[in-house]
């Protein structure tokens, strides 16, 4: 089954998750004096990222590069909530 390389993604803004993940973006500092984004502001976006990829693995299989890009950033995810 063949998507079109365009689609429309709605995210419900009322589910905790979403509400979470746009408290975080809102308490971020966008860059620091080095120009770097802030930890928060990173987390946000790859916060993001992950709720978009399993948006899209509900609609469909990832090939093996998209594959590989999701277990690195959930990775990432996991990571980043278990330091200490």
């Amino acid at each position: 089954m063949q998507f079109p390389d365009e689609h429309i993604l709605m995210i419900n803004t009322t589910h905790l998750l979403v509400q979470n993940v746009l408290d975080l973006n809102q308490g971020a500092i966008v860059t620091g004096a080095s120009g770097e984004e802030s930890p928060a502001a990173k987390m946000s976006k790859l916060l993001c990222e992950h709720i978009y990829d399993l948006a899209l693995m509900g609609q469909k299989s990832f090939g093996p590069d998209e594959m590989k890009a999701f277990v690195e950033r959930s990775n990432q995810v996991l990571t980043q909530l278990t330091k200490k």
